[in-house]
């Protein structure tokens, strides 16, 4: 008869008379488990050579046209955390305030960087301690990347704020 007559499930309920087709299931799952232990042990191994140390940072965040009360919000000393996930970025070291600045046209046609009235630029300057290493550089988990956009608090204000530099 050949393949002709053979179904894909018979009687005993085997896969093609060969397996019984909860057998194979339980193989299967087996073999799924087995290969994430082995994928879980690697990505720890892989961590775990990673080599981080902890060291002094400084960071330059940028809070972008404010009022003149609200540049008072941040004092040297203050303690600033993310407001997201509530951990401590560092302590300001320094306040820079600048005129906020925007491109406008002049009158007689030409681009020009323009003082905007009664808005001010924040850079505030923080100490801290980082995990730097190949991994990049962390805060208690938190990534550090220059561009990143965080909203910060002191004891006084709330602030989104643009990561402009770290030095270590």
């Amino acid at each position: 008869k050949g393949c002709v007559g053979m179904q894909l499930i018979d009687k005993k309920g085997k896969l093609f008379g060969l397996i019984n087709l909860i057998d194979l299931i339980v193989v299967v799952l087996i073999l799924f488990l087995i290969f994430g232990i082995c994928f879980k042990i690697s990505q720890k191994s892989a961590l775990m050579g990673q080599q981080t140390t902890v060291r002094s940072i400084e960071m330059d965040l940028f809070i972008k046209k404010v009022m003149l009360p609200f540049t008072k919000g941040f004092q040297e000393g203050d303690i600033i955390k993310d407001s997201i996930t509530g951990i401590i970025l560092g302590t300001v070291k320094g306040v820079r305030v600048e005129p906020h600045k925007e491109a406008v046209v002049d009158s007689q046609g030409n681009l020009v960087n323009a003082d905007v009235p009664e808005r001010y630029n924040v850079i505030l300057t923080l100490e801290g301690e980082a995990e730097c290493g190949s991994g990049g550089i962390k805060i208690r988990g938190l990534e550090i990347l220059s561009g990143n956009l965080h909203i910060v608090q002191s004891n006084k204000s709330k602030a989104e704020a643009v990561m402009l530099d770290i030095r270590y």
